[in-house]
């Protein structure tokens, strides 16, 4: 079984060398192969697993991919799997009756976690109408 196994990533490799784009720069021939046998790994992979796995594993798949390249905000995406796992009490009451407790205390989170999201509370303080109409929607995200 072990060759076989070895046999069928050969051939996955030897197919993403054959197939691949060609160049004359090393730099760019190393990135067609490496994004050519990155795209084979995908489409085997999800042939053999069921449609409602897939999407989570293309996730996890962008998010080591972009982990090996320096690109990954760990403790943003930590937030956004976890939510505001602390035990403090939230002081400030929530403000709109749509946003949830725990969104509430996720939202006082986000606002301190990065500098990117400073502001964040006190514009959806300002906007609340606004931020109404984009949590209505269906698919806000």
């Amino acid at each position: 079984m072990y060759e076989y196994s070895l046999n069928s990533y050969m051939s996955v490799f030897m197919n993403a060398l054959s197939t691949s784009k060609k160049d004359n720069i090393l730099d760019n021939r190393l990135r067609n192969i490496t994004d050519k046998l990155t795209m084979l790994v995908y489409d085997f992979t999800c042939m053999g697993i069921f449609e409602s796995h897939k999407l989570m594993y293309s996730f996890q798949m962008v998010t080591m991919i972009m982990d090996g390249n320096d690109d990954l905000n760990k403790v943003e995406l930590d937030f956004f799997l976890k939510g505001n796992t602390s035990l403090d009490i939230v002081e400030a009451k929530k403000p709109y009756p749509w946003i949830s407790e725990n969104g509430w205390k996720d939202i006082q989170k986000l606002n301190g976690l990065q500098d990117i999201w400073e502001g964040f509370t006190e514009n959806l303080l300002k906007n609340g109408a606004e931020w109404k109409a984009f949590f209505d929607q269906e698919t806000p995200e």
